[in-house]
């Protein structure tokens, strides 16, 4: 059996946006139309959530997430991906497909994937905040500068070892293509939402 996983850092069903796109993809896919089993791998946000959930369009592995002092979306996003990695090392085929949203991506550079790109590269973040950086200290703009500058880091990463990449918008695109040079990959723009 064929496999699709997706990678994203939270999923829960019938809550928010993006774990509707999740829920539609993965009911897309899912044996009785496509011929995949779908798993979604992601992050335990709270002691509710099940580790391993089984709906009826596909099974849910979450893995516990990590306290950090310090860059704690950094350090969480990379502690996810080394989750991830460990549990794909000996389980993807060449027909499987992997399907990851931003920086869980990290977890999958060593197998081709799809990666849904950010609603903006680092750098346009870093640059929109000096919109205000006359109301912030120093330090809080020394702490920005060095958190986009990881990021961006990650970015590079994990947006030019992708497949394929899927953007917000046209715009998104051109940003990302300015600031990563990936004009050449294979790239799709959703017209409305969920577009399968």
């Amino acid at each position: 059996m064929k496999t699709l996983y997706i990678i994203t850092q939270s999923f829960a069903e019938n809550k928010g946006s993006f774990s509707g796109v999740i829920e539609d993809f993965a009911k897309h896919t899912s044996k009785k139309n496509k011929g995949y089993e779908t798993i979604i791998l992601c992050a335990k946000n709270n002691k509710k959530e099940k580790t391993t959930e089984t709906l009826s369009y596909a099974k849910v592995i979450r893995f516990p997430r990590v306290k950090a002092p310090f860059l704690a979306n950094i350090v969480q996003g990379l502690y996810f991906a080394s989750k991830v990695n460990r549990y794909l090392k000996n389980r993807v085929s060449k027909d499987d497909l992997i399907f990851a949203n931003g920086e869980a991506a990290l977890g999958v550079i060593a197998h081709k994937y799809i990666v849904r790109a950010g609603d903006q590269p680092a750098f346009i973040f870093l640059k929109n905040m000096e919109i205000a950086k006359k109301q912030v200290s120093i330090v809080t703009r020394i702490a920005r500068f060095v958190h986009v500058s990881i990021q961006y880091l990650l970015e590079c990463v994990y947006i030019t070892k992708a497949a394929g990449i899927v953007y917000a918008s046209e715009e998104t695109r051109g940003l990302f293509a300015k600031y990563y040079h990936c004009g050449n990959k294979p790239w799709f723009v959703p017209r409305s939402g969920v577009e399968i």
